[in-house]
């Protein structure tokens, strides 16, 4: 929404800053590619440092930088403020989807996405429509004010709301990692048919619980990634999507990703 409704207010932007209209097209060129920058570096980040940590320091960032564009003097001002929220913003583009896969198993993973994927995409659309509206009766900046609101909304409810959700694996001593998986699938399974006690869980006296409690979760900002080495493996980390990218149907999702989206 913050990205592309500011499109119809070209006109009162235009006016104020006595620009053209293809000097105007750098407030949604710029600030779009620094959206997919902020997935590149947002995105090691999260596996070494957490994801809460990471969506929320992002996301006050964000607010920041909306902010600024409410107070914006001059155009470079401004677009110096959406390149910058743009790429707190980002964070959201590939951290959003981790989430989802640590939440939901295979069965309600596609559905999950599709959600997500339908309101990123609805805030691009219906973005413009509001933005149209509330440029013409109240100025540009009201249209940033709306998007501020929004966002300290947003960033309150992730303080409360939003816990933890890189799986922190315990292996124990002689344990492999797919062993672990297969003990936690099993118990997953149990759950489900209504087995909740831990006692018909198999291999349940290797289940320790957590031993803290939900509020001291929310405000623990260490351990929470799942690179082992923490950040000193981001360099790692971070060419793990270049890689990546070699694999043909990877490739191939991505341009294909890239061109509809454009449209």
């Amino acid at each position: 929404m913050y990205t592309a409704g500011i499109a119809t207010g070209f006109q009162a932007l235009a006016m104020e800053f006595h620009v053209d209209f293809s000097k105007l097209t750098d407030q949604i060129s710029y600030p779009v590619l620094a959206l997919g920058v902020g997935n590149i570096i947002w995105t090691p980040t999260a596996v070494c440092f957490g994801k809460r940590p990471v969506i929320i320091i992002s996301t006050a960032l964000f607010l920041a930088c909306t902010i600024w564009s409410i107070k914006a003097k001059t155009l470079d001002s401004l677009l110096a403020s959406r390149v910058i929220a743009c790429f707190g913003a980002g964070s959201i583009e590939s951290i959003g989807p981790a989430m989802i896969a640590d939440m939901y198993r295979e069965r309600y993973f596609a559905t999950a996405m599709a959600l997500f994927s339908l309101f990123l995409s609805g805030g691009s659309q219906a973005g413009p429509m509001i933005a149209g509206f509330l440029i013409t009766d109240k100025g540009w900046r009201w249209f940033f004010i709306l998007c501020a609101i929004l966002t300290a909304v947003n960033l309150v409810m992730m303080l409360f709301l939003l816990p933890e959700t890189n799986y922190r694996r315990v292996l124990y001593e002689g344990e492999t990692a797919q062993e672990a998986d297969k003990q936690a699938d099993e118990m997953v399974q149990h759950i489900e048919k209504g087995q909740d006690s831990i006692a018909e869980v198999p291999n349940s006296q290797n289940n320790r619980p957590y031993a803290g409690s939900y509020w001291k979760d929310l405000v623990a900002f260490s351990g929470r990634g799942t690179e082992e080495r923490g950040l000193l493996g981001w360099p790692r980390q971070f060419s793990l999507p270049f890689r990546f990218i070699l694999v043909p149907h990877a490739l191939f999702a991505a341009v294909s990703y890239g061109v509809v989206l454009s449209g």
